[in-house]
């Protein structure tokens, strides 16, 4: 790890569990290490968390995806010897009145 905001802002072990009581072992650093163009992957788990993929865009220099879940993002860039992972919660919007 180059940089990250906090030691708990790398890449980890944590078992996911789904709605039926399944559990997974998710690692991280294979979720880095994953091709991230095959459609067949459709989720991206990281920072503890497990994101849908909604766009990916890859092209020489870098491969991009932009996941969701619920108000959370999750963005990943894929570049010959570096990863950037950024997380965010979506800001609640409101609409004026008038604005409807």
């Amino acid at each position: 790890v180059l940089a990250c905001t906090a030691q708990t802002d790398i890449a980890t072990a944590w078992t996911d569990t789904d709605k039926e009581g399944k559990q997974t072992q998710i690692n991280e650093n294979q979720e880095l290490l994953d091709d991230w163009k095959d459609a067949k992957k459709r989720t991206f788990a990281f920072f503890g968390g497990k994101y849908n993929i909604i766009l990916r865009e890859c092209d020489d220099e870098c491969h991009k995806i932009v996941c969701a879940k619920g108000n959370e993002i999750l963005i990943a860039g894929q570049f010959k010897t570096i990863f950037f992972v950024v997380y965010g919660q979506k800001a609640a919007t409101k609409m004026k009145k008038e604005d409807k």
